[in-house]
């Protein structure tokens, strides 16, 4: 997984416990606060796949331009 992506989820899941450390005592509010964190978390990890396919298809094609412009003498 991307670096930023890991650092935004490692982050992500420390805010997640402030604001059970928080709420705590106050359940009922935490089910509603609870399912928005669960659907940002759903949200955001399938992004951060995406992010990764993409970056490793942008590495290789530039690896391919790369071997491209030595066989054509460019560099």
């Amino acid at each position: 997984m991307n670096k930023a992506f890991e650092i935004f989820l490692k982050e992500f899941a420390e805010f997640r416990k402030e604001i059970y450390q928080r709420f705590d005592g106050v359940s009922h509010r935490l089910d509603g606060i609870d399912q928005r964190l669960d659907a940002i978390d759903s949200t955001l990890k399938p992004l951060a796949k995406a992010v990764d396919k993409d970056a490793e298809t942008i590495i290789s094609h530039g690896r391919r331009i790369g071997r491209m412009e030595k066989r054509l003498g460019f560099k």
